[in-house]
């Protein structure tokens, strides 16, 4: 099921790559690219908050409730593949949500600005992934129970904080496309 996150990551960089290539162009193809980028980081943002909703009304269920999810009888089975089905499909969309936001728009930039853009491009994802890997650290060391079980509401907390975050800079970053200005370079 959770390589339906790495099946969206590629569908989205394929799917962006297609999307690029006709909004490729003037300024108004240019405003239209970083839309279609913020609504990725939005898509990204509501499917976290639903993965975290639906983790959240599986595991508020009672005891027996959560029981007849891993029993074995006719009913329980076919509940078990709708919330399989559920849960791989938000782990897709995920992965589709945050795959070309996440890879291209930093590339891009330093590409069109041809400048030192890509110096700092390649220091801003070292630091994005510095950042990442502190931000899942922190979650793993509060979600972990002393008892060794994990809290995946936690988990996907911080997930949606950081898609709440992501959303909230790459509008920043996107800004003077949608403005059909440049942006400034040192």
């Amino acid at each position: 099921i959770t390589a339906g996150v790495s099946l969206g990551i590629v569908t989205s960089l394929l799917f962006g790559s297609w999307v690029y290539e006709k909004l490729k162009g003037n300024r108004k193809t240019r405003s239209r690219r970083a839309i279609f980028i913020i609504s990725l980081c939005a898509l990204n943002l509501l499917i976290a908050s639903l993965l975290y909703y639906y983790t959240t009304s599986i595991f508020s269920q009672s005891a027996d409730s959560y029981l007849n999810l891993i029993e074995s009888n006719e009913e329980s089975e076919n509940r078990q593949i709708k919330t399989l089905t559920i849960i791989g499909s938000l782990l897709y969309l995920l992965g589709f949500a945050s795959g070309y936001p996440f890879y291209v728009p930093q590339s891009l930039f330093a590409v069109e600005d041809a400048s030192d853009a890509a110096t700092v491009v390649g220091c801003g994802e070292c630091v994005q992934s510095v950042l990442g890997a502190a931000v899942l650290l922190t979650a793993q060391h509060y979600a972990i129970g002393a008892d060794g079980t994990t809290s995946w509401l936690t988990i996907w907390g911080a997930i949606v904080m950081a898609a709440g975050s992501g959303l909230v800079l790459m509008i920043a970053f996107m800004y003077a496309s949608i403005k059909g200005t440049k942006h400034k370079t040192a």
